[in-house]
């Protein structure tokens, strides 16, 4: 005994569901209707409260209440809370072993080690001071100081000399 039709779009793992995907409505193992699409992302599927090829008397009396569609071996993520004739439900089915999505990586935020800074070591002069090594800015009072004794020692000399 009919108890009414799902139609709708299918896809599966994100993608419509390629011509001759089978449609299954089951309920603990037992089929209750089951169809295969003949038009890729789109399904029609008759479902009965027996199981499919019986005429027995109905199996369930609310066979909505723990239905699962499934697409092939993929699971169909939708609920059926009702049924009653054509029922529109598009279908989303994801296989067991769909690939996970990708993860976005984090960025990594390389922060810069700061460098510290140079601080150039000034030495103390060493020897007569300067900057080259040869006396620098110190010899200019020595020389003045010997030129000084020098002028006075030729001059004594000069004194002495004529007495």
């Amino acid at each position: 005994m009919p108890l009414g039709t799902l139609i709708g779009a299918v896809t599966i793992d994100g993608s419509p569901a390629v011509a001759g995907t089978t449609i299954t409505v089951s309920k603990g193992g037992e089929v209750f209707g089951q169809a295969v699409t003949e038009v890729a992302g789109q399904y029609v599927v008759d479902v009965t409260n027996n199981r499919v090829g019986e005429t027995d008397p109905p199996c369930f009396t609310d066979i909505l209440e723990a239905l699962t569609i499934t697409c092939d071996s993929a699971v169909a993520t939708q609920e059926l809370t009702s049924l009653t004739g054509p029922t529109d439900l598009d279908l989303t089915c994801v296989s067991a072993e769909a690939p996970s999505p990708t993860p976005v990586p984090t960025p990594t935020v390389v922060v810069p080690t700061p460098t510290p800074a140079v601080t150039p070591t000034v030495l103390p002069p060493t020897g007569m001071g300067g900057t080259s090594g040869d006396g620098g800015a110190m010899w200019w009072p020595l020389a003045l100081a010997a030129a000084a004794l020098t002028s006075v020692a030729g001059l004594l000399t000069a004194r002495w000399a004529r007495r």
